[in-house]
């Protein structure tokens, strides 16, 4: 079974972070046998490298030596009109099964989903202009795609929030399609099913907040850093990189830790202290804050909708406004109780495994 993976960007020489998700996904497949790869890294303008034993090749790099090669499936992660589209009319044919990843924003309309960015970044007028109009030509394109599609098409959502807006911004009925279409969740590390959070270990702070990117309003920083403000005699630790706090007072108790950390690194603060609070103004699924509250760990969150269906069923888990900025934490911190028995919702039998077996299927 040969795979052709399709991604706007992928790790590699000039590029250690980008879209590490489908990077973790071929190493899970290889283990499991599925093993013949080729990824095609749209970003990569020519020529090709080898990242982990996996061949990353550039467009042009398929159209000379690899669009003849017999590939079985091809798999679309986060599908763009720009990239996705343009190559499946040129070349769908040659493949005898699609799958198709929804991670997010390629189905959603940014300007409605996404909180505006906080000033100190700029004017991004022009980028929302460019959105008004790309946005409602995305959802046209890919309506009539799919609509003339048939069951060799398999659509994978990685929450029910995401199938939902699929079908609210698309304007269509999953059920009026010939496609199959599934749920499968992003997985968690391993560790997190493993290992149990430590209730009886000695708490340095009251609230961790561990962000990739403290100026990306989605993560709602400024969220963490009023509440601290109204809750004084709390210890807070916001772990993260950004320009946030040249921009807007920091309170006082919270100590900020300006580093990257390792997985040792994480769940060793994690274990310091009594409640993760991860708010949030959007995010499809916020794998880190699933991997606190599978840990067993007191998770705070943001009540929006994603967030309640992601955590459904999750006994330590609470949710809180994100406009509210007088909210008492200190009633949760004393009524929120650490997870007795994991919740299995994201482990890998639950998910990647899914996937495995699904493409072993088609």
């Amino acid at each position: 079974m040969k795979i052709l993976v399709l991604c706007a960007n992928y790790p590699g020489p000039n590029e250690k972070a980008a879209m590490t998700y489908v990077k973790a996904r071929n190493h899970a497949y290889r283990e499991k046998g599925v093993d013949d790869i080729t990824v095609l890294n749209f970003s990569l303008s020519k020529g090709s490298y080898i990242e982990d034993g996996f061949n990353v090749i550039s467009l042009e790099e398929y159209k000379c030596s690899y669009k003849d090669s017999g590939f079985d499936i091809l798999i679309s992660h986060a599908p763009n009109i720009r990239n996705h589209y343009l190559f499946l009319k040129k070349f769908e044919s040659k493949f005898k099964k699609l799958v198709f990843f929804f991670h997010g924003h390629e189905v959603l309309d940014m300007i409605k989903e996404y909180p505006k960015p906080y000033s100190y970044l700029g004017n991004r007028r022009i980028e929302r202009i460019i959105s008004r109009v790309y946005d409602p030509l995305k959802f046209y394109l890919w309506r009539n795609y799919f609509k003339k599609k048939e069951n060799n098409v398999t659509l994978i959502f990685v929450s029910k929030w995401i199938e939902n807006k699929f079908q609210e911004y698309l304007d269509l009925s999953l059920e009026s399609l010939k496609v199959n279409h599934y749920i499968i969740h992003n997985n968690i590390s391993r560790r997190f099913e493993t290992e149990m959070y430590k209730i009886g270990a000695e708490k340095k702070y009251d609230f961790i907040t561990i962000r990739s990117n403290l100026d990306d309003p989605k993560y709602a920083v400024d969220v963490v850093n009023n509440l601290a403000k109204a809750n004084p005699e709390y210890r807070f630790l916001l772990v993260g990189r950004g320009e946030f706090f040249r921009h807007f007072e920091k309170a006082s108790n919270i100590e900020q830790i300006e580093k990257y950390l390792t997985p040792d690194e994480i769940v060793e603060l994690l274990n310091q202290s009594k409640c993760a609070l991860m708010p949030t103004k959007n995010d499809t699924q916020g794998i880190l804050a699933c991997e606190m509250a599978t840990f067993g760990m007191p998770t705070v969150t943001s009540d929006i909708d994603v967030c309640k269906i992601v955590f459904e069923n999750f006994p330590n888990v609470a949710f809180i406004s994100n406009e509210e900025t007088d909210i008492n934490l200190g009633k949760l911190l004393s009524e929120l109780k650490p997870a007795t028995h994991k919740q299995e919702k994201y482990f890998y039998n639950n998910t990647i495994l899914k996937e495995i077996n699904l493409i072993k299927e088609l």
